[in-house]
Parts: C-alpha cells; structure tokens; sequence
C-alpha cells in the first residue's frame, strides 16, 4: 500500500491508508495477504521524521508486516519493496498461492470463483 511522503500530501494520503485497508480487509483477513506500507517519494527534501514515525505508528496499529521508504521517480529502494513483498509472499501460507515443485517457485491462484459478497469490495478477491 503506497502513500505520498511528501509535506503537502502525506497528511491526507496516510489518513486514506486506513480507509483502503478497511476496504481490504472487508475483502480478507490480515492473516491472508502480507501487506507492506510504502511511503513515495522519498527523494523530496520536505520529509520530516515526524512523517516517518506517524506511518511507523500507521503499520503498527493496522499490523502492517513492514514500512518502506521508496522513490518511484528516482528509483530508489524499488527492488527492495519488490524483493520484500516476494519474500513476504513465499512465506505466507495465504489461500492466494500455492507452491509447486522444486525451487522458489511462486504461482498465484487463477480461481475465479468468487462470492457475490465478495464481488462488491473494493477489490477482486479469490
């Protein structure tokens, strides 16, 4: 979940992460999906602790698995976010993949069996 770090957007856009992970959640359980905050634009000089520490505060109370500090426009930590929610995902034992075979081998569920409940989130659950 990705949010704008930068001073003049950070307030409205980390207050719209709980929205969106209300919507999720109604979706799924926490326990389903790892969910990483990202916080972009990172390469601006107008961000200040006080905005690191309030998504730090963010990730603890909606029990995040991680906080990360990217910049899309720079490309800066990108890979890392990548390489950290692939890591996160092979860990997880969620209904959403299935490992098959030999190796790091990460297949996502192609079920589209979905409950009319479920079809009317925010988002397309499996």
């Amino acid at each position: 979940m990705v949010f704008d770090m930068t001073d003049d957007e950070s307030r409205k856009s980390l207050h719209s992460v709980k929205d969106w992970s209300n919507q999720l959640f109604h979706c799924t359980s926490k326990n389903d999906i790892p969910i990483i905050l990202a916080g972009n634009k990172c390469e601006s000089v107008a961000i200040s602790n006080r905005i690191t520490e309030h998504a730090l505060r963010m990730v603890e109370e909606l029990q995040f698995d991680s906080f990360m500090k990217v910049s899309a426009k720079e490309n800066i930590h990108v890979n890392a976010l990548f390489e950290k929610a692939i890591s996160l995902a092979l860990d997880s034992q969620g209904r959403f993949m299935s490992m098959r075979g030999r190796g790091n081998v990460l297949r996502l569920s192609t079920s589209t069996a979905h409950s009319q409940e479920r079809r009317n989130c925010c988002c397309w659950c499996t």
